[in-house]
């Protein structure tokens, strides 16, 4: 069996990705995981994006069989990665192969820090990431909710010039800098698919949720509430807001990502119809430069 190694820096060309999406579909409906956000495929088309894969090849059957993916996210030169190989190929250290080629390309681009992503299963992928030197940090649950018609308590509507107000509700919520709050405001209001949305109490605005679509999902993320008026089902209103507009943008369902400890979060979204449907574990490892993974 002859296996190949192959680098590529996003945007991915269409067979590539095609490729890509098919591995990844595959292989995640026969380990029963959803492994399209840890390895982050909807950024790999994207021009505006900063990242790379590992592709690994079964030269014989010209089929893709492995893929690494990392994405700068942030742009400050710090990777999320994360890997999947397809089962029946998974005892030829095809894995291991393609970190090793992962760890030089980031040595290559001048990466800062990196967080590897495993998508809990049966426990082989932290015993993998162990033995390559990664230490557990944190996990993120998946949390699934179908998308329903709802009449908010609270007005709720697009962003339109509530900078400063969001900005506010930005730094109590996350602690969050001013300027890069504004660089996401930006970024959510001018990117295709994302949507701010702002609910108002009278003339004061009390809350602020953005929802990205992803095919037929809405991701619902930087939900927030103004300090004062916490415990108001101000929150609750925002959740039903996004599953009421998945809903009118012909969507099934509303998903989110909430650390595992954070289990007041957990509360409200169980609270509201969500169930854990996935737990990504997240690694990190000290980067030395010229370090290299036996």
């Amino acid at each position: 069996m002859n296996i190949s190694f192959i680098t590529a820096s996003f945007p991915l060309d269409e067979q590539t990705y095609q490729e890509v999406l098919t591995l990844v579909k595959q292989t995640g409906v026969e380990d029963g995981v959803h492994y399209e956000e840890a390895l982050k495929t909807s950024l790999m088309p994207q021009y505006d994006s900063k990242g790379f894969v590992i592709l690994a090849y079964d030269d014989d059957k010209d089929l893709l069989i492995g893929v690494t993916s990392a994405t700068d996210i942030i742009g400050l030169n710090t990777y999320e990665w994360s890997s999947v190989v397809a089962p029946m190929y998974r005892n030829l250290r095809i894995g291991s192969t393609m970190i090793e080629a992962l760890q030089e390309a980031l040595e290559d681009r001048g990466c800062e820090g990196e967080l590897a992503l495993a998508v809990r299963t049966d426990g082989k992928e932290k015993r993998f990431l162990t033995r390559l030197g990664y230490y557990y940090n944190f996990s993120e649950a998946y949390l699934s909710a179908p998308a329903e018609t709802s009449t908010p308590l609270y007005e709720i509507k697009p962003y339109l010039n509530e900078r400063t107000a969001i900005c506010e509700l930005y730094e109590e919520a996350f602690g969050d800098l001013y300027e890069e709050s504004v660089e996401l405001i930006d970024y959510t209001t001018t990117t295709a698919g994302h949507m701010l949305f702002v609910a108002y109490d009278g003339e004061q605005v009390v809350g602020t949720v953005t929802t990205t679509r992803d095919g037929s999902i809405q991701w619902l993320s930087a939900l927030a509430v103004k300090k004062s008026e916490r415990h108001k089902g101000i929150g609750t209103a925002l959740i039903s807001w996004v599953k009421h507009y998945a809903l009118q943008e012909n969507c099934t369902n509303v998903l989110l990502m909430v650390e595992m400890d954070n289990e007041a979060a957990l509360r409200i979204y169980e609270k509201n119809r969500f169930t854990i449907t996935q737990q990504t574990d997240y690694y990190i490892r000290k980067r030395i430069a010229g370090n290299k993974i036996g």
